[in-house]
């Protein structure tokens, strides 16, 4: 598990996963509605704003199709939207 805390606008992670792993992607924040984005390394985009309609928590659970690298992203549903958050994962 690994947790960043931030203020930036937008942050990128990258997370190595090996193929058939579980990758699970958490962004906690009271401060703003954020929007998460999981990048395969083949440039598949999963996202997910508002996890069961909470502004508060956004989520991913994919099985990885790829070996390599995963960039996780946070930014501001809104351009104008910052602050500071929670961003954990885990694999396996």
């Amino acid at each position: 598990m690994i947790t960043v805390m931030s203020n930036r606008l937008i942050e990128r992670k990258a997370v190595e996963v090996a193929a058939g792993d579980h990758l699970i992607v958490n962004v906690r924040t009271f401060a703003f509605d954020a929007y998460l984005s999981v990048v395969s390394p083949s440039g598949a985009v999963t996202g997910n704003d508002d996890w069961n309609l909470s502004n508060n928590h956004s989520h991913v659970h994919l099985i990885a199709d790829a070996a390599g690298v995963w960039r996780v992203r946070v930014a501001g549903f809104d351009i104008h939207q910052f602050g500071d958050y929670r961003v954990d994962w885990f694999t396996g």
